[in-house]
């Protein structure tokens, strides 16, 4: 029962906390205008209420997709979804036609979604969003000639998406690399800050683990990606740097109130206090700005500029400390250390500033410090799905395990004819919801249930105290899809809101 009170809280506490860092507002005004077109085009052009939210359907399935991704493993994904979101629409309506069909389709699909999840995320995503358009368009029980045309339509507002999300645009192609590498930045700069807090450390391993797997899915051979691939390899040489010299710190005698050791200690909280504001301003010059420029670098220049000088000196300062003093070995490492760290600054910050000019004479040229897999051709994907079809592979009991909840909640929804017309969320919650491990099931389970019900209560106060009309109603739901695709990795409770 300890263990079971453990998990619970465990799971219970993500249910409030909001990562600041996962938020995607810039990539989500792309997938937000490819919803809102083709909605706006049906509806107020056309006067196509059903065409317009069929086809923005499609459209709001894949918006999520390419939301994270770096613009290679972005395409493929993307590509796949738009395929596999149709078939499903056309198999949805057809099957649904016939009632006692969908119920196995819906297990085979889940099935494969299931194996989808061990491939990468982005299949993962794939394969739910698949599963979403098979179950909601299950729901319109059609006749074949009319699933062909609602499959048509939602193929439409997918492609229109993808179209949005792959055609090659210099603002947007690096959003991924340069959030992940900013989160990085900023997670050191918080660590440096708090230099206590062991929480900071967790956190600069998962971030470098992040962008290495960001990095890894983007183009690391063109000039800005070995730029952004030194970007990740100095972020862990200074992550190392910076932990030793907090270690060295913590080991200074601690009852000094005067002497060598005292004035040691003291520039080196100094030193590395500044290095945090440095990586502050370095994380900012490499987040990605809601508006179509960069970044204030004149401002940010300026406050590095002054943070340089102020470690440089600082630095000085304690080289005198430790020149007069004994010299003892353990002084001479911290001197070395700290030297290391302002070259480290001096290369990142020369990285973070000038990305976007790839000629700069002084940028050396590398590969990807890091070992990289080999591209996912057919016959590795292949080879990775048939590996985990047995028993022993956690991926494949996960994959049954989805596959008979839906199955079972299909049956459910269909048997059950419950009041509303909206029985076809019991499937679509379950997929949504359920999850490889434990923890992470019942963290979406609480966030899905409250953020529903609180939904539920927000939109029956604005139509009740609103009465919107269809413009109005237009701006809402455009919004609404707006702070969902912003908020869809910071926090999902909000996002089921």
């Amino acid at each position: 029962m300890g263990i079971w009170r453990a998990t619970l809280k465990a799971a219970w506490q993500p249910v409030f906390q909001f990562d600041r860092s996962s938020i995607t507002a810039f990539q989500a005004i792309r997938s937000t205008i490819g919803v809102a077109l083709p909605l706006i085009l049906g509806i107020v052009v056309l006067g196509q209420v059903t065409g317009g939210v069929v086809a923005a359907s499609g459209a709001l399935m894949l918006g999520s997709v390419g939301l994270r991704f770096p613009y290679q493993s972005r395409t493929r994904a993307m590509v796949l979804a738009f395929l596999l979101v149709t078939l499903s629409a056309l198999v949805g309506g057809i099957t649904g036609g016939i009632g006692w069909l969908s119920i196995p389709v819906i297990g085979i699909w889940g099935v494969v979604a299931g194996l989808f999840a061990s491939l990468s995320q982005a299949a993962m995503i794939v394969g739910l969003e698949s599963c979403i358009a098979l179950i909601v368009y299950t729901h319109l029980n059609l006749d074949p000639p009319h699933a062909l045309l609602i499959a048509g339509l939602v193929g439409l507002g997918a492609l229109w998406q993808t179209s949005l999300t792959i055609i090659p645009s210099p603002w947007k192609n690096t959003v991924p690399e340069r959030s992940a590498l900013a989160t990085i930045y900023q997670k050191l700069a918080d660590y440096a800050a708090h230099p206590g807090d062991e929480k900071g450390v967790l956190q600069v391993s998962d971030a470098l683990l992040a962008g290495h797997t960001t990095l890894m899915d983007s183009n690391t051979r063109s000039a800005k990606g070995q730029m952004f691939a030194r970007l990740l390899d100095e972020a862990e040489r200074l992550r190392l740097t910076l932990s030793l010299l907090i270690r060295q710190k913590q080991h200074l005698p601690s009852g000094a109130t005067e002497g060598e050791d005292a004035q040691i200690g003291e520039y080196l909280d100094r030193i590395i206090r500044l290095s945090g504001y440095e990586l502050q301003a370095i994380a900012q010059a490499l987040k990605p700005s809601l508006l179509f420029v960069g970044p204030d670098h004149a401002s940010i220049e300026s406050h590095a500029s002054r943070h340089y000088t102020e470690i440089k000196s600082t630095l000085a300062d304690l080289r005198c400390v430790v020149r007069a003093g004994d010299n003892r070995d353990a002084m001479q490492q911290i001197l070395q250390h700290c030297t290391t760290l302002l070259g480290e600054l001096t290369i990142i910050h020369k990285l973070a500033t000038s990305w976007r000019d790839t000629r700069q004479p002084w940028l050396p040229r590398g590969r990807f410090p890091y070992p990289r897999p080999p591209h996912l051709h057919l016959e590795d994907t292949w080879s990775n799905l048939r590996a985990n079809i047995t028993p022993q592979s956690s991926a494949f009991r996960h994959a049954v395990r989805l596959g008979v909840t839906l199955a079972l909640a299909m049956a459910l929804y269909q048997f059950l004819q419950l009041p509303g017309g909206r029985g076809y969320w019991i499937p679509m919650t379950a997929v949504l919801v359920l999850r490889s491990d434990f923890v992470t099931t019942f963290t979406r389970g609480f966030a899905r249930l409250l953020g529903t019900l609180l939904g539920a209560v927000l939109a029956t106060l604005l139509a009740v105290l609103l009465v919107p009309s269809l413009p109005l109603l237009l701006l809402i739901f455009i919004l609404a899809v707006y702070a969902m695709y912003s908020l869809l990795f910071a926090n999902y409770t909000i996002f089921s809101i």
